[in-house]
């Protein structure tokens, strides 16, 4: 914003955009991580029990 620069043109610039695109990645990933987690552990728990 210092060089007056549009939120649309900072917001696109290289560096921001991979930044946005890997904080979505990540949380994605962690919230595939529970569920998929969950089910491993009653897989686990119903060949055991």
């Amino acid at each position: 914003m210092a060089n007056s620069d549009s939120f649309g043109g900072v917001v696109t610039d290289q560096i921001i955009a991979q930044e946005i695109v890997r904080t979505v990645v990540a949380t994605l990933g962690l919230i595939a991580a529970v569920p998929l987690t969950t089910a491993l552990a009653a897989l686990t728990a119903s060949r055991t029990a």
